[in-house]
């Protein structure tokens, strides 16, 4: 949506912004990325915002980033949840485009 400004607080009242340039510190600082990442979840970023976030904190790829939280121990309780996520998904378009086929 043209004009749209993306911006929204989290629990510790930080702007996305503010998150990445928070993260860029603790990275210079020393700190490693999956306590990056710990952080992030500790301030209620989705797995969706830490991604993002990691992203532009890290000056990464998105599928860097998307790959490197999603074999985070932090996350490690949504891996399976999310991996049958994706599967279900690829199954429904599959079974969509055969149907279709048909």
């Amino acid at each position: 949506m043209p004009g749209y400004e993306h911006t929204y607080k989290l629990r510790l009242s930080m702007t996305r912004e503010e998150l990445i340039a928070e993260c860029r510190r603790r990275l210079e600082a020393g700190e490693d990325v999956e306590t990056i990442i710990r952080y992030l979840r500790a301030s209620d970023c989705s797995k969706i915002d830490s991604i993002a976030i990691l992203k532009e904190a890290c000056g990464i790829g998105l599928a860097k980033a998307k790959e490197i939280v999603h074999f985070s121990t932090t996350w490690a309780d949504r891996k399976a949840l999310d991996e049958k996520f994706h599967e279900d998904i690829v199954d429904a378009l599959t079974s969509e485009k055969t149907r279709q086929q048909e």
